[in-house]
Formats: C-alpha cells, sequence, structure tokens
C-alpha cells in the first residue's frame, strides 16, 4: 500500500527479502539489497517494454511447477506486538477459499464484484481472485472513493455491483445515503473485518430490502475468512447475537480452552 509510512514499507522489503519492487515515480521506496527497482512509469522503462518482441511466453519449461503448498502471496498485518507480521499463504489454501467463495457467492452467471479495498488487506484477494478466476467482472473503485460514501453508492448503482465487500463502518456510512438504498442492482453484500452488531444487521434490512447480508471472519492465517454466516432478518433484533457462523469448505474450527484443549459444547473458549 503506497499510503503505508517509509518506515513500515522499508521493514517489509527487508523482511520479505523483496528482489524486485513494482513502483511508480510518485512513489519510490529504497531499491532492495541486491535488487531491482522497477519504475512502471519511468519512460526509459516504458521505452525498454515497448522494444520487446510481441510474442507469448510458451512452453512450460519457462515456469516453476506449482503445487498446493507453493507461496500464493505475503501479506502483511499490524502483528499483535506492533510489528508488521508476515504471513504467507499458499496456492492451495487460496485456491480452496477461491473455490468455496464461487461456489458460495455465485448468484448470477457473470457478477460485478467492486474492488475497493487496499491490496494491503486481505479482502482485496477475495474481490480480485474469486471473480477473475471464474470470469465474473471487477469493478476497481477510484482510490479516494471510500471518504466519499454517496460517491460509493453511485459508483454501485452506475456500474451495476452485484457483490461487495466491505467493513462495519463504511456500511454503517453507506446506509445513510439514499443511493445506496435504492440502487437495483446490488445482491449481496458480505461484511467482515470486525464483530457486525445487531443494530447494524436491522439497519440493513429496514433500509436494503432482499439484499443478501452475509457475516464473514477469519484471521489473515486462516487465508482471508475461516467463517461465514448468511444473516437473516432474524440476526437483526435488538440484543441478538451476530454469529460467525460455520467453516468454509475444507477446514473444521473448535472452541479451545487456554491450553489449546477443545471445551465441551456450550463453554465459552478461543476459537482455534
Amino acid at each position: 500500500d503506497p499510503d503505508y509510512p517509509e518506515e513500515r514499507l522499508g521493514f517489509m522489503l527487508e523482511d520479505a527479502g523483496a528482489s524486485v519492487v513494482l513502483t511508480t515515480a510518485e512513489r519510490l521506496p529504497e531499491r532492495p539489497d541486491g535488487g531491482l527497482l522497477l519504475v512502471l512509469d519511468d519512460p526509459a522503462t516504458e521505452a525498454a517494454l515497448a522494444g520487446l518482441p510481441a510474442t507469448p511466453v510458451t512452453g512450460a519449461e519457462r515456469w516453476a511447477p506449482l503445487n498446493p503448498s507453493s507461496l500464493a502471496y505475503v501479506i502483511y498485518t499490524s502483528g499483535s506486538t506492533g510489528t508488521p507480521k508476515g504471513v504467507m499463504v499458499g496456492q492451495g489454501e487460496l485456491s480452496n477459499y477461491v473455490a468455496f467463495a464461487n461456489a458460495r457467492w455465485t448468484q448470477s452467471p457473470r457478477e460485478t464484484v467492486l474492488h475497493r479495498t487496499t491490496i494491503g488487506f486481505d479482502y482485496s484477494a477475495e474481490e480480485l481472485w474469486w471473480p477473475l478466476s471464474f470470469g465474473h467482472r471487477v469493478i476497481v473503485a477510484p482510490e479516494a472513493i471510500d471518504a466519499d460514501p454517496a460517491a460509493l453508492a453511485q459508483l454501485i448503482d452506475q456500474a451495476g455491483v452485484t457483490t461487495m465487500v466491505v467493513v462495519p463502518p463504511l456500511l454503517a456510512a453507506l446506509l445513510g445515503e439514499e443511493g445506496f438504498a435504492s440502487t437495483a442492482s446490488l445482491q449481496q453484500v458480505l461484511c467482515g473485518g470486525e464483530a457486525l452488531s445487531s443494530h447494524l444487521t436491522a439497519g440493513f434490512f429496514k433500509h436494503t430490502g432482499t439484499v443478501r447480508l452475509v457475516n464473514h471472519y477469519g484471521p489473515t492465517e486462516a487465508t482471508i475468512n475461516a467463517t461465514v454466516q448468511d444473516c437473516g432478518r432474524s440476526f437483526g433484533s435488538e440484543g441478538d447475537a451476530v454469529v460467525i457462523g460455520g467453516p468454509i469448505s475444507n477446514t473444521q474450527v473448535y472452541v479451545v480452552d487456554d491450553r489449546l484443549q477443545p471445551q465441551p459444547v456450550g463453554v465459552a473458549g478461543e476459537l482455534l
């Protein structure tokens, strides 16, 4: 994320051992040790790319073989100590989530998914990998649109967005926009990132009618999300808990004590 402080960007590049950094002239990080800093909008870079032959890359020998344990990406969280922590996500985990998302979220042959989450947050993977892997359409929101709920609601309506991923504070802001409630195309909202309140859920169904609301939860280490729950109107009653639901495909969750031992049914504990 180019908006991260220079110190955080520098730490991430060093910690990850990045050998190539793609950037633009607007934001020039330090060159990685022994690596390449490729400035995409530099005239020299553009000239070099334009001079390359228009020959497609073919041949299996040009690619490293992939398997489920191969690395798909590394994403940095804030870390419980405040120090950024790199989380490695494998091809198998990502493929499993993308397949689950397509089976669970696809409501029509051609979904239109809004991409508005910063690439440094793992919900951006849900906005991109699922639709692009299955031939759906992605609408890329302008960078500063989150600061303007009215403009975001207008984009959703004009672009025919059917699915969006949102955190509760932004959902609350959108509910205050008349244009959001009257959007004809929107079919489902996937909400996560922090606790979804019953008050917000009640407000959502009051304003949007039949739009599907899904509460999903999971730390970055679990690859985007670990559990999901479709929220019916009964979840919107004041005082009702908005549960995080059950596990996604090929995933199990356990309620454990402080020694990581399974708790009996009905006894509070930590989720593993």
